[in-house]
């Protein structure tokens, strides 16, 4: 399991990208587009919404889970 923080200005959508990116060592232009998978902007406002939020998802061999703090792949 891997697990990263939402960190300042960056989008939940933005740090999936980033992990995935990161653990396949793959730059994030060479993936396979996020919106193929999930809407990243409904992501972004389902998680940073103020509500507790865990949206789940397969993607690029992981599956992903997001909450407003953290990003996790397994």
């Amino acid at each position: 399991m891997i697990v990263r923080q939402i960190e300042g200005s960056d989008s939940p959508s933005q740090t999936v990208l980033r992990a995935v990116a990161t653990e396949t060592n793959t730059p994030v232009l060479e993936l396979e587009p996020l919106y193929e998978t999930v809407d990243p902007e409904a992501l972004n406002t389902l998680v940073t919404g103020g509500a507790a939020v865990r949206v789940a998802f397969d993607y690029q061999d992981f599956t992903v889970t997001v909450d407003a703090e953290r990003v996790v792949l397994e």
